[in-house]
C-alpha cells in the first residue's frame, strides 16, 4: 500500500476571471479534432448486397442490409432504441436534431478525394425520419450550384449552408417498431438521389442512427458505421456537416 498526506487545503482560495475564445479559434480546435480522427481513422468497407453492424460500447447496436436493383437502392435499418422511432419536430429540414433518424450519406462523384474534410458537388445526405404521422424522406444535396432550396443551418456562432434541401416523395419507406427497437425499409430510387449502381464500382459513403429523448424533442446520441467523430449534439451547423474523409468504402458486387 501506499500512503500518502496532503496538505495545504486551509490555504485554497477561489479563483475568478474570464477567458475568452473565439469562433475562429473554435473552428480551428475542431478541424485540429477531424484531422487527428481523421489519421486513426480505420478502413470500413461493405458491399451491395451485404448488410453491415455497429454499435456504441456494446448498446445502440444497429445493423443496415444493403441490396440493389437496376432503378432502387435498397436499405433496411435495424435498431436497438428503447424509445423507437420518435421524433416530434416540427421544421421537417431540422428532424437530425429533435430525435431519432436514420441516415445515409455518400458521394455520387467517384472521382473525390477520398481524404477530403468539406463536401464536393455531388456529396449528399437522405435522412428518413418520422414527421406528423409518417416517415419521410429528406435529400440535402450540400454543393449544387443552382440550388432551388438552400437554407442555412445557424447556432449562435456559426453557420453552415445546404445549397439544396427537399423531400423525396417517391421514395417507398415502412416502419416496424417493437418494445426493443424498430426496423425501417426504404427503397429509394436511384435516380432521385443521383446515384449509378455498376458492378465492380466503389462508393464513399456511410450509415447512421440517431437517438433522440423519450419525448421526441432532442437528440441526445449520434451514431454512425464509419464516422466516430460524432459526439458532437445540441449543434445544428455542426449536425448538419458532412465530413466526407471519414466515410466508408462501399463496393458494388
Amino acid at each position: 500500500y501506499l500512503i500518502y498526506e496532503l496538505e495545504g487545503f486551509d490555504t485554497v482560495k477561489r479563483q475568478s476571471g474570464q477567458l475568452e475564445v473565439t469562433s475562429v479559434q473554435i473552428a480551428a480546435a475542431e478541424h485540429q479534432s477531424l484531422r487527428a480522427a481523421a489519421a486513426k481513422q480505420s478502413s470500413r468497407e461493405a458491399t451491395i448486397p451485404g448488410a453491415i453492424t455497429w454499435d456504441k460500447s456494446g448498446k445502440f447496436k444497429a445493423q443496415v442490409d444493403l441490396s440493389a436493383d437496376a432503378t432502387h437502392l435498397h436499405l433496411t435499418w435495424k435498431v436497438q432504441d428503447a424509445s423507437p422511432w420518435v421524433n416530434h419536430g416540427r421544421d421537417w429540414t431540422k428532424l437530425f436534431a429533435a430525435g431519432d433518424t436514420v441516415d445515409f450519406q455518400f458521394a455520387c462523384d467517384a472521382e473525390g478525394d477520398p481524404k477530403r474534410r468539406e463536401p464536393i458537388i455531388g456529396d449528399k445526405r437522405l435522412l428518413i425520419a418520422p414527421h406528423e404521422g409518417k416517415a419521410i424522406a429528406v435529400l440535402y444535396e450540400h454543393r449544387k450550384p443552382g440550388g432551388k432550396n438552400p437554407i442555412d443551418f445557424t447556432s449562435p456562432w456559426r453557420g453552415a449552408k445546404v445549397d439544396d434541401v427537399r423531400r423525396l416523395t417517391d421514395a417507398g419507406i415502412t416502419v416496424m417498431t417493437d418494445a426493443n427497437g424498430y426496423t425501417l425499409t426504404a427503397s429509394l430510387p436511384l435516380a432521385d438521389l443521383g446515384l449509378t449502381l455498376s458492378s465492380g464500382q466503389k462508393l464513399r459513403a456511410d450509415f447512421g442512427v440517431t437517438y433522440g429523448d423519450a419525448a421526441g424533442t432532442d437528440t441526445n446520441l449520434r451514431s454512425y458505421w464509419s464516422n466516430q467523430s460524432t459526439g458532437l449534439v445540441d449543434d445544428i451547423p455542426g449536425e448538419i456537416m458532412l465530413i466526407p474523409s471519414l466515410w466508408g468504402e462501399v463496393g458494388v458486387k
